[in-house]
């Protein structure tokens, strides 16, 4: 498994594990989700973002 770091403003690094714990999740599966959603999907759509 290969870590990555990446930047966001405070305020999302604070609510980030707010969210998530509010959810049941912890902070990495919440950012994990949409980048499996968006591997998963075909070049094409991908692009949009």
């Amino acid at each position: 498994m290969t870590a990555l770091t990446l930047q966001m403003d405070d305020a999302k690094a604070v609510a980030l594990p707010q969210k998530a714990k509010r959810i049941g999740l912890e902070a990495e599966q919440l950012l994990t989700a949409p980048i499996d959603d968006l591997i998963g999907q075909p070049d094409a759509y991908a692009a949009r973002y």
